[in-house]
Formats: C-alpha cells, structure tokens, sequence
C-alpha cells in the first residue's frame, strides 16, 4: 500500500475541516475544502502538556499530540518549535495527531519559511476583514511594544494590556493571523 502524502497545513485547518472516517482499510481523513487530508504536517510550539498529551500552538489554534508509538520518545522543552507528520484523528469529538514523526527545529526562520509556504498554498486562508486604520495603528503599536519589551524570553500579554488598554482585542487577531505567537499561556513574541 502506498504511504499517503503528508501535506502541510495550519493547526486552524484540521482543527475546522470535516473529519471523515472510512470503513476497512482507507485511512480515516480530514476533508479541507475538497481536499483528503489523511497525513499532515505541521510546525508549532510545544506549550506544555495536559492530562499526559502534548499540547502544539501555531499561532492559528492549539492542538494534542497523542503518541501511540512506543519508539517515539517525547524529551522536548516548553518553547521549543517542532516540526510534526502524523495522522489528524478524533475522538470523542476532539481532535488530536498521532504522530509518526517529532523533530525540533533549531532555526526559528522556518517559522517564516512555513508561513510563506502556507500562504501560498491552494487551501485559502481565513478570511480577514479590513481592519480600520485606528486598529491598524494599535496592531502596529502591539508590534513595536512587544519587539521593545523582549529580552529574548517574550513578553507577558499583561505588560502589553497595561500599556496599550485596547490591546487585548487585538492580540487575538494578531494571533490569529499568525503576526505574533504564544511560546507559552500568557507569553508573546513575534514572528519577525
């Protein structure tokens, strides 16, 4: 039997997609805007563990890893960004991957590599409203305060709201968008 593709994709996309489950021996997949997704890639930030799975943020949701594979050895720290192929699955209504490979990458311009490449792709984005320009100028504001704060930790959300009041809105679109990122709950750094 031939191994299926691992495409690449947003954690957003599975996340949303149709989960289809076949019968025998097709593989179970999650269906992207008429597109079979049985094995993905995805790259994302470990930010910790939750009832013994490991929780990856990419900036567009938060997924599990449940790993079935005994050969699979999970030794990575919170912050670190992994690049994962496995399977999407569900159960009990929730998704999760099963992964088939964990690998850390060292070189955060993958990241960037990543988002490009994803933009790029046949699956379309979400949907972005225009913003008006006084949310423009707070995003930008975000942007700068975040890059000044930084001492190469991130910066906690709360030293942003106290600065910017309006920021807490906007920081979920800026992470939905994928302009900034979370390497752990409550701790922000940018992509660039």
């Amino acid at each position: 039997m031939k191994r299926e593709t691992a495409f690449k994709t947003r954690i957003k996309d599975i996340l949303e997609g149709k989960y289809v489950v076949n019968k025998g021996w097709e593989p179970n997949y999650v269906e992207i805007n008429s597109r079979k997704f049985s094995r993905v890639n995805i790259l994302g930030t470990y930010i910790g563990s939750d009832d013994g799975l490991q929780k990856i943020d990419d900036g567009t949701g938060i997924i599990m890893l449940r790993i079935f594979n005994s050969e699979i050895k999970f030794e990575y720290a919170i912050g670190d960004t992994l690049l994962i192929i496995g399977r999407p699955r569900e159960f009990n209504g929730s998704r999760f991957i099963a992964p088939e490979i964990i690998k850390k990458i060292e070189n955060n311009e993958w990241v960037k590599v990543r988002a490009l490449e994803l933009k790029n792709t046949k699956i379309p984005a979400p949907e972005v409203k225009k913003e008006q320009k006084k949310e423009d100028r707070t995003n930008q504001q975000i942007i700068e305060l975040i890059k000044t704060l930084d001492s190469g930790e991130g910066v906690l959300t709360e030293a942003v709201v106290k600065k910017i009041p309006e920021a807490e809105k906007e920081i979920s679109i800026l992470l939905e968008h994928g302009e900034i990122f979370e390497i752990r709950p409550g701790v922000l750094k940018i992509l660039s």
